[in-house]
């Protein structure tokens, strides 16, 4: 029974269901423990059924944005403050046998990955490899260079060298399948208001810190076996164990976004903490840039800079044409700010923060965010010019809002109309009162 249940789950994901149930949740990280990740998931490629092109429609040209791949954390911190716990608690002689074990295993990872705080990792190179191959076999006709046909694509990152990374991995993998394809490459301070500037994110990610979090973590975890398998009764009792065990999560989690360590740590929690702990970072997620009641017009406003971009640049081609594609990089913070504001299907579900069981039964963010998270926008053209677009998040189709007797298709007249309204409208909102007194915050991924 169990195993059919597992393989059902299987067959689900296949074919790109995006909200599980809560209980498929906790089978998927009993047997995927990686799944307890939230964004810190690595891509996982799943292959869907693509509807065909409407008669007589060709792909002729590519637009994205897409999360730098499977990265170390960006922050020394991340190990530092998990380090502390067990240096301390060697000092006092408070570690367990099994916590002696547990610190051998997070001090060898930590001296690793010193000095590669943010950087990608070689796996990160290989999703982004991977999207851009299947990218090339599902569209050939947007990347030929067949009959003197040229193609010539525009590429921009962000500044962290992750995204430089992705975007240089992306064109090096289509430019082995095609070495004619041309690229030019850009970044700088110029391109931050589209690709990455999220003031109102870094706003309420302060407020969910200063006003949330704490109450949310003891809501969904309880951390006494596990701090009491590491550390022994004395020092238990005066640490905080609740940031002891997300600590120590942390480091835990972002091991799967490398293969260069014989070493896990998902064994030192059961599948019940895994599966609360992720629960937690699910609210946080669904909290900062989720699409909730609360926030959820506002973060899907982050992404106006950007939509304006991808819109005038389609505009420019259609009238002048000489570009095939149109690649960015970048980061979570921009990507489901973009699926919030294309309100896709099954994506964006709304909900109070104040329900907070009831979030992780609509919205999961390893469905929606995870490493080299991409949202891809295809458009076909018929002999008669008319345009056509469709968009896929993480390569799989979604629906959107837009009038079409063709979806997953959409006219592009009426997909810029839809679009360019809900700008005027998103354009309107006014900061919640609760957000007022942290207005100073800056976006800082």
């Amino acid at each position: 029974m169990k195993l059919l249940k597992l393989r059902l789950l299987l067959i689900a994901l296949v074919a790109s269901v995006v909200t599980l149930s809560a209980q498929d949740m906790r089978e998927m990280i009993k047997e995927h423990p990686e799944y307890a990740s939230s964004n810190l998931l690595g891509y996982i490629y799943k292959p869907t059924p693509h509807t065909p092109a409407p008669k007589g429609y060709e792909p002729f040209y590519i637009s994205t944005y897409g999360r730098h791949g499977s990265r170390w954390h960006t922050r020394p911190h991340y190990y530092e403050k998990a380090m502390g716990y067990f240096k301390q608690a060697e000092a006092e002689d408070a570690l367990t046998e099994w916590g002696k074990n547990v610190y051998a295993r997070v001090k060898a990872v930590s001296e690793h990955a010193a000095g590669r705080e943010g950087m990608l990792t070689d796996k990160g190179v290989r999703e982004h490899r991977g999207i851009a191959e299947r990218m090339v076999q599902n569209y050939p006709e947007i990347f030929s260079t067949k009959g003197g046909k040229r193609c010539y694509i525009e590429c921009l990152s962000t500044l962290y060298p992750r995204c430089i990374l992705s975007m240089a991995a992306n064109n090096e993998r289509i430019k082995e399948l095609n070495p004619e394809v041309e690229f030019r490459r850009a970044t700088g301070e110029r391109y931050k208001a589209f690709l990455s500037k999220t003031a109102s994110i870094a706003m309420i990610s302060s407020y969910a810190k200063a006003e949330i979090e704490d109450g949310t973590i003891r809501h969904f975890t309880n951390p006494d076996r596990f701090v009491a398998s590491i550390f022994k009764p004395e020092y238990a009792a005066k640490i905080d164990k609740y940031d002891a065990m997300l600590r120590i999560f942390y480091i835990a989690t972002i091991l799967q976004n490398h293969d260069e360590m014989d070493i896990t740590l998902y064994d030192i929690f059961t599948p019940e903490e895994l599966y609360h702990l992720w629960l937690f970072r699910n609210m946080h997620h669904y909290t900062i840039f989720g699409s909730s009641a609360e926030f959820g017009d506002l973060v899907a406003a982050e992404a106006i800079p950007l939509m304006r971009h991808i819109i005038a640049d389609v505009d420019d081609v259609l009238e002048n044409g000489g570009r095939s594609g149109f690649l960015r990089f970048g980061h979570d913070m921009m990507v489901v700010p973009l699926i919030n504001f294309l309100e896709m299907e099954g994506r964006c579900a709304r909900v109070s923060l104040a329900e907070v069981d009831k979030v992780h039964t609509v919205w999961q963010d390893v469905n929606i965010t995870s490493m080299a998270a991409n949202v891809q926008m295809v458009f076909y053209r018929n002999k008669q010019g008319e345009v056509l677009v469709k968009v896929l998040h993480n390569e799989a189709e979604v629906r959107l809002p837009v009038v079409s007797d063709v979806a997953p298709y959409y006219r592009w007249e009426d997909f810029r109309r839809h679009y360019a309204e809900r700008i005027k409208q998103l354009e309107q909102l006014e900061l919640p009162a609760e957000l007022e007194k942290y207005r100073k915050a800056s976006a800082v991924l």
